[in-house]
């Protein structure tokens, strides 16, 4: 996260266990960990329910990520090269896509431009919403997020991407994570959160947070697991050296 996005943050139910969540765990470890769940405990209610079959019998999984100027490049680039080689080993795999306020290019990190695909009001619906550090809580921000994620599976933060997922209202009475720098700082902005400390990511199965690069690629190797199975997560993990 670059010095001008810590500055941002500061002017601006129980998940699962700390077991899943990956306390002290080294990477061989929290692998283990995030794809020890059995399927149908982690994708609770109607919302989710047979995700994993029906992504194998159709197109591949739609997987916005959300940015906006001055996003932490690492914070949506890492998921995004997750999710990208799952495709590339399993199909129907994910079609993954950038989402901004418009379609103008995006100055992220220290200035690579990036130019997003969709703007909010005309970007195809998620099953799955990704957004990391960023400038921006406009309340037209917030509310795209808010919509796609009544009719998404999976909504999730990245590093302290969990500020503007926060700002939606939609980890109000739950658990979440994020940048081990900001957790008292967290705390104070968003006091109906819980912050869970020292964890790489807390699961709830419709929102997810998660503290950084570690736990972004482990959740996402997660999800790869919901919904392509156990051999397609170890496959993927492999390739990328998550080992």
């Amino acid at each position: 996260m670059n010095a001008r996005l810590e500055r941002e943050h500061r002017g601006g139910p129980q998940g699962t266990s700390l077991k899943a969540q990956g306390v002290g765990f080294n990477r061989r470890q929290l692998l283990a960990a995030a794809t020890a769940i059995p399927t149908a405990a982690a994708l609770p209610g109607a919302r989710l329910h047979a995700a994993s079959s029906a992504a194998k019998n159709a197109g591949p999984i739609p997987v916005a990520v959300l940015i906006d100027e001055e996003s932490s490049l690492i914070d949506f680039a890492g998921p995004w090269q997750v999710f990208s080689s799952a495709s590339a080993r399993k199909a129907p795999g994910f079609r993954l896509y950038l989402v901004s306020s418009d379609t103008r290019p995006k100055l992220v990190g220290e200035g690579v431009p990036v130019l997003p695909q969709f703007a909010l009001e005309n970007a195809p619906s998620p099953r799955i919403l990704v957004m990391g550090a960023q400038r921006g809580r406009s309340e037209r921000k917030l509310d795209w997020i808010r919509r796609a994620h009544r009719r998404a599976d999976v909504t999730m933060s990245v590093c302290t991407g969990s500020y503007l997922l926060a700002a939606t209202g939609l980890l109000d009475g739950r658990t979440a994570t994020t940048h081990h720098k900001f957790y008292d700082d967290f705390q104070s902005y968003y006091p109906k959160v819980k912050v869970v400390r020292d964890v790489q990511f807390v699961d709830h199965g419709d929102v997810a947070t998660t503290r950084g690069l570690a736990g972004s690629t482990a959740f996402v190797l997660k999800l790869v697991e919901r919904y392509y199975g156990h051999d397609a997560a170890r496959e993927t993990a492999d390739y990328i050296e998550f080992t």
